[in-house]
């Protein structure tokens, strides 16, 4: 049986995972380094440029964090980085102001539901593994499957196991970078997560969006096809991770939050070519954005009909015309930028 801690540890992160940004081996250190912004800026400039020009265009592309008001009742919206990283320990003193006075948290999922994981899998073992299936040894490449078994086996799983997971439980494994997971290994907290744990200490109510079995449909897609190229691209990510996260870490400070979406379909399109893995991000970009995004509107706007709510939900779901800011300022609320202290670690 696999690590049971590491096991959920990834899957805590999969769990929310806004980006297909996928892991190198987990012995790695800590992300570093000069980020693919700097990659982009020196190989590719125009590739740049026109991240900063489609990013211009788009609703709602600037800002993580939005005051929500109707009928004179307040709530925020505040845009989270699944990540441990130290450099985010600390909250702007906008967000700590609304999170203290809020009534109400509101959060993806519950730290809880990473225990869930085991006892689905012993209770349906065959929704997770594939035991007369051909193994995913035959079903990838010889250099795809040698990278997958080696993160695979990092996680605890001996390769006869790791050819028995079922593609869509593989890509949502290898979702979690290891240099969160090592964060986490020494006891750091995810973001969301500390905010669930200051809210539930003050003696205040936390609620999910959403539970487990949503989160892994995101990943249970209908056809094995589509299972098997939505791994082929996490597997594309896997050896640029410290410049991806690097780069996702600027952006999300700078409050740039639109470009990192437009920063993960161009390095798809540079660093594969491939129209199949472009199909791939668009159609996690649909389940796991727009569609959560909708199907949590009735449950928010629920609660901001009583106001006092402090929303946190990754970056993602808040740019572009798909996002909570543009949906909810189409049902009639009105939606403001709270300006944020730029942090030295964005510049």
């Amino acid at each position: 049986m696999p690590q049971a801690r590491d096991l959920r540890r990834a899957v805590t992160v999969a769990l929310l995972t806004m980006l297909v940004v996928m892991p190198a081996p987990l012995a790695r250190a800590a992300c570093s380094g000069p980020g693919y912004l700097a990659t982009l800026a020196r190989s590719h400039p125009d590739a740049l440029a026109g991240i900063v020009a489609k990013s211009a265009a788009v609703p709602y592309a600037r800002g993580r964090f939005w005051r929500v008001e109707k009928d004179g009742r307040v709530s925020h919206i505040f845009g989270t980085l699944h990540s441990a990283d130290p450099a985010l320990s600390s909250l702007p003193v906008p967000v700590e102001q609304a999170l203290e006075t809020a009534r109400l948290l509101l959060v993806e999922v519950l730290p809880e539901e990473q225990r869930r994981l085991s006892r689905l899998i012993a209770a349906d073992p065959d929704r997770f593994f594939d035991a007369g299936g051909a193994p995913l040894s035959r079903k990838l490449s010889a250099a795809a499957w040698r990278r997958l078994r080696k993160r695979l086996t990092a996680l605890g799983y001996d390769p006869g196991r790791a050819a028995r997971i079922r593609p869509w439980f593989a890509a949502m494994l290898i979702a979690s970078p290891p240099c969160i997971l090592a964060d986490m290994r020494r006891g750091a907290r995810l973001m969301d997560f500390r905010l669930v744990d200051r809210v539930r200490e003050s003696g205040r109510p936390v609620r999910a969006l959403e539970g487990l079995e949503e989160t892994l449909a995101i990943f249970e897609l209908s056809t094995e096809d589509r299972q098997l190229a939505l791994l082929r691209l996490g597997l594309a990510f896997a050896d640029r991770l410290d410049e991806l996260t690097v780069a996702t870490r600027q952006l999300y400070l700078a409050g740039e939050i639109h470009r990192i979406w437009l920063l993960n379909e161009t390095f798809v399109a540079l660093e594969t070519g491939e129209a199949a893995l472009m199909d791939a991000l668009q159609l996690f970009r649909e389940r796991a954005l727009v569609a959560r995004n909708r199907a949590w509107l009735p449950a928010i706007e629920a609660e901001l009909a009583r106001g006092g709510v402090f929303i946190a939900v990754g970056a993602l779901h808040l740019s572009g015309p798909d996002g909570l800011p543009a949906l909810l300022s189409a049902r009639g609320y009105r939606i403001s930028p709270v300006t944020l202290p730029r942090p030295e670690t964005a510049q």
